[in-house]
């Protein structure tokens, strides 16, 4: 009996430290698919298309640093931006970004592409990329570093969660209004319960809407840019802009628009000027104009944000100005990171 006792013993203790095992393989690093860079996968709660991930990638700081930035990509998107990180890893900090479940890196098949419902569903993701941030790798201080939609979802998540840790927030072409242009139609002609009613019956349903093409043929290295990303992932005619994935959107902007208390220093950067694309035809003021949003959008609601904001117009500049002509980039960092030294040290 006694040596019964005793294998049984054996085999639990084998059991758990495999078990073990196996949790600790599965939540390690792993080599990105950018050279340099690593990988870490979260699992979540099935949801309404099944299975979900998000995938966190980060690069260390080569000095022994307690200071990090979390980077948040927007709307058909993820993080492919290698000078962006080597800029903060230059100036001291340990980087980060999340590829949000339905994109990217975290795009599985049996997903609608970048969809969600609410904005509301990403906040798991977040949550569990400063866990990382913050109690396992031991960052002191964390800059939020969020672009376009990822400004939108950031924003109301800081509000929702002021104990989430951020020190400060630094946006980049931030998408806190849908560009009239863009979508072909006035946001506030489209009657909030007729669009309720229309993504309740067809969520999955196109709406139309595209983002403009002239916007991934001035990136893409193939068509008449210098950025070389995963076409898959970001494709230059974009993924559907499904019913429920604008309601979603437009609520979250609404809800913001009608005023938010960030209680952490914000800057809020953008382009210059904005320029409308009609049909295909291309204009080469698309390498330098955002051709996404409306600039005075942008200007008129960061008043919104919290009490200390801090805005900076870059001339020249594209929607994600991190991928704008090597002179403006160039002032594009210059800017940011004498703001964020500043409110980081």
């Amino acid at each position: 009996m006694k040596y019964i006792m005793k294998l049984c013993t054996c085999l639990a203790l084998f059991y758990c430290s495999a078990l073990q095992a196996e949790l600790l393989a599965t939540s390690d690093w792993t080599p990105d698919v950018i050279y340099g860079f690593e990988r870490k996968e979260f699992s979540f709660t099935e949801d309404y298309d099944g299975k979900v991930t998000a995938n966190l990638v980060r690069m260390q700081s080569q000095e022994p640093s307690t200071k990090a930035v979390l980077y948040v990509h927007g709307f058909v998107d993820y993080f492919y931006q290698e000078e962006l990180a080597k800029t903060f890893v230059e100036h001291g900090y340990n980087f980060y970004a999340i590829d949000l479940r339905k994109h990217g890196r975290s795009l599985l098949p049996n997903q609608h592409p970048n969809f969600m419902f609410s904005v509301e569903e990403f906040y798991e993701d977040l949550d569990a990329a400063l866990d990382v941030i913050r109690n396992q790798d031991n960052n002191e201080k964390v800059l939020l570093n969020a672009h376009s939609t990822g400004g939108l979802i950031t924003a109301l998540y800081l509000e929702d969660r002021p104990e989430s840790g951020i020190d400060a927030v630094a946006y980049n072409g931030p998408f806190f209004d849908i560009n009239d242009a863009f979508i072909n139609i006035n946001e506030r002609l489209l009657i909030p319960r007729v669009l309720k009613t229309i993504a309740a019956l067809n969520p999955y349903g196109a709406t139309g809407m595209k983002i403009p093409e002239q916007y991934g043929q001035s990136l893409h290295i193939t068509e008449r840019g210098e950025w070389n990303y995963d076409l898959n992932w970001k494709p230059i005619i974009s993924f559907p802009i499904y019913w429920g994935w604008l309601k979603g959107i437009m609520d979250a902007q609404q809800r913001l628009q009608n005023g938010i208390n960030l209680n952490v220093p914000v800057l809020v950067m953008y382009s210059d000027k904005s320029s409308t694309p009609i049909l295909n035809f291309w204009r080469e003021e698309f390498t330098e104009t955002d051709v996404i949003l409306d600039v005075t959008d942008i200007d008129r609601i960061s008043d919104v944000l919290g009490r200390h904001v801090t805005e900076i117009k870059i001339e020249g500049g594209v929607h994600d100005l991190a991928l704008s002509k090597e002179p403006v980039r160039k002032q594009f960092y210059q800017d940011m990171m004498k703001w964020v030294n500043a409110y980081m040290n």
